[in-house]
């Protein structure tokens, strides 16, 4: 069988996809020991908004606030590195799917190229210089030497091509591992949640646990008059027992923790609300109570409460 002196020899790396995966299990593992839990936590803990007190199983209703945000920051610790090993392994596969594509390109190449090589040649290696190229009458009838020549051509251009491709996507691994060293030493900022929203590696689990300080990142909720009369409109029916507590139920509770929790840090601190959601809060409260739906009297003793401060 004929051959080409060309080789195709990408750069390869030491990671494997199958030795990153297995540590993903592990922190998981070891974020359900932390809050006592032994039931898998991807069905309750990430698909939907909840609280963190409901995905903890021990008693800490009676820890101070700087004890209970220990507890909040190590789950989120654990949650954040199981996110970003799951990262680091999908750039891993990406980097070896790459690589083997072009491997199959490379190949498929070849065989065509080696298919074509005239019987004169067939079982000859065809190299740089060999055979030679013949002259202009002899590639008129179509020599043997020239087409072979021609076919080493174009495997060299193909060769070319395929070679600056794998660096590229060598490079682009290299990007995506310095990526992953920064992400993990700056830890859960709110840029690398976001990216790890953004691509698509969580969804409601930082703010199911600190929603004070991620859930704006997911939430695309506007503080709008109108996004308060909208969101008081959907409220009713939970709070009016017509409609069951569902997913979207649980996520209006969590923006309106946010807003509620902004509020009483503003009082505590002295300062002065954000007018944006004193007038979201008071549009909300204003449409629940004229729906006759506000839950206990909670709309009043909320709104008396972030009044005294404005």
């Amino acid at each position: 069988m004929a051959s080409f002196q060309l080789f195709f020899a990408p750069r390869d790396i030491r990671a494997n996809e199958s030795q990153i995966r297995p540590h993903i299990e592990n922190f998981k593992t070891l974020q359900a020991r932390l809050l006592g839990r032994a039931d898998d936590l991807e069905g309750s803990f990430d698909a939907s908004a909840t609280h963190f007190s409901d995905l903890i199983a021990w008693d800490v209703s009676t820890l101070g606030a700087e004890d209970y945000q220990l507890w909040v920051d190590s789950t989120v610790a654990l949650e954040y590195a199981a996110d970003v090993t799951e990262q680091w392994a999908d750039y891993v596969k990406e980097f070896w799917d790459k690589r083997d594509d072009l491997w199959d390109e490379w190949d498929g190449a070849v065989s065509s190229a080696v298919g074509r090589v005239p019987s004169e040649y067939a079982e000859a290696t065809i190299t740089a210089s060999y055979p030679e190229r013949e002259g202009f009458f002899a590639s008129i009838g179509g020599s043997d030497a020239n087409i072979c020549r021609d076919l080493y051509d174009e495997l060299k251009g193909k060769l070319d091509d395929i070679n600056e491709r794998a660096q590229e996507n060598y490079d682009k691994y290299e990007e995506h591992a310095e990526e992953i060293r920064e992400m993990l030493e700056e830890g859960a900022t709110d840029v690398n949640v976001q990216k790890l929203a953004d691509g698509g590696y969580t969804d409601w689990s930082y703010s199911n646990l600190d929603p004070d300080k991620y859930l704006e990142l997911e939430s695309d909720f506007e503080l709008t008059p109108e996004s308060a009369r909208t969101a008081a409109e959907e409220m009713v029916p939970y709070w009016s027992g017509d409609k069951p507590l569902d997913d979207r139920y649980h996520e209006l509770m969590l923006v309106m923790s946010m807003i509620g929790t902004n509020a009483r840090n503003a009082q505590n601190d002295g300062n002065k609300i954000d007018d944006e959601e004193i007038e979201f809060l008071e549009q909300f409260y204003v449409n629940v109570e004229l729906q006759g739906a506000a839950p206990m009297g909670v709309c009043w003793r909320f709104r008396s409460g972030w009044r005294a401060t404005t």
